[in-house]
């Protein structure tokens, strides 16, 4: 979902491969990624990068183990997950 706060309108801009929720998003070098969350009840490993042209999303990588509501942050150029 894309969200212009200037006048409050949204549009979808795209779906994630499955239902995603409890999820962390963050921006870095430019890119939406998606790590973490739930599959339904099951916590999953799964960063996702998003292209915001197209709204594809696309496995970028996997955490070490699944993680359910993380924290995240992004110092430095990295991004830091709790």
């Amino acid at each position: 979902m894309r969200i212009d706060p200037a006048d409050g309108s949204s549009a979808q801009v795209g779906l994630l491969p499955a239902p995603l929720s409890q999820a962390a998003a963050f921006v870095l070098d430019g890119s939406l990624f998606v790590a973490g969350g739930r599959l339904g009840a099951t916590p999953t490993d799964q960063i996702l990068r998003v292209d915001l042209a197209t709204g594809a999303a696309t496995l970028a990588g996997t955490l070490p183990e699944p993680v359910a509501r993380p924290a995240v942050a992004v110092v430095g150029g990295r991004a830091w997950l709790f």
